[in-house]
């Protein structure tokens, strides 16, 4: 029987002073985590199943909970990093080269100390750009500059690649394969079987307990309403072009909160 994971995705963790620009854009705080969700959500898996995404590769059997963290905010090393240890879980943070040291983001010693105490660093690209709409030289630099980037601050190599918003092309896939890299992650909901591509689950704010620990479970209803919204999103997304669908999303989300409405 082959091995199987459930990689969940966060990104800052704490409250809306934890983004480097929290009113630059309202749909970051959608994806704005607790401290209390993430550690109650860690103390109920057994971390003697959880590995890293590097870790996954090499599993030939077993279910596996991967936990991964995107973009290289400061609260990663602040507020994630002592819950991690806490509870005795690894986890791979994938970070943008670009933004190590920014007010806001990881500096190159938080990085080094989060490899030295087991985390595994992995690429999220030099910017926090989406790759298909660049030309191939820049979507060439952005998979290659940040491995070495990166690399060179850990001293060791870097693995592990996600694309912004998990959105790619088949250009970017043989990018990050000539890169080096072993790992290339999505953001496509479910259940990961290997040898298949590494699937994501993200876990949102406001999200309960509960609810995160039915994604954590691979609970196969859920699963499939967030697979259904997942694949319903491309169509816009690609009918209206990327940025032109986050500027909307972002005006909707604005809008929303700004009259008290949920979103």
């Amino acid at each position: 029987m082959s091995a199987s994971a459930v990689c969940l995705t966060f990104h800052a963790i704490g409250g809306p002073e934890e983004l480097p620009d929290p009113g630059g854009d309202p749909g970051s705080l959608r994806y704005l985590v607790g401290e209390d969700l993430l550690s109650g959500l860690l103390a109920k898996l057994d971390p003697s199943s959880s590995c890293t995404i590097s870790e996954l590769l090499e599993k030939r059997s077993g279910c596996w909970t991967v936990i991964t963290f995107d973009d290289g905010f400061a609260s990663d090393y602040n507020r994630a990093l002592p819950i991690l240890i806490k509870t005795g879980h690894r986890a791979t943070f994938f970070v943008n080269s670009g933004n190590v040291g920014r007010a806001g983001y990881m500096s190159e010693a938080e990085i080094r100390s989060m490899a030295e105490a087991g985390m595994e660093i992995g690429s999220h690209g030099v910017n926090h750009i989406y790759l298909p709409p660049l030309a191939d030289d820049a979507a060439k630099r952005e998979v290659e500059e940040s491995c070495k980037v990166l690399s060179e601050i850990v001293g060791s190599k870097i693995i592990s690649y996600a694309p912004v918003g998990g959105h790619y092309t088949r250009r970017d896939v043989v990018n990050v394969k000539r890169a080096g890299y072993s790992a290339f992650v999505t953001m496509t909901p479910g259940v990961t079987r290997l040898p298949g591509p590494v699937k994501r689950n993200h876990i949102q704010r406001g999200y309960t307990l509960e609810r995160a620990l039915r994604i954590a479970s691979g609970d196969r209803l859920l699963n499939a309403v967030n697979l259904v919204r997942y694949y319903g999103l491309l169509l816009p997304k690609k009918l209206l072009g990327l940025e032109c669908y986050d500027r909307l999303k972002g005006a909707i989300t604005a809008s929303s909160r700004g009259s008290g409405g949920q979103r």
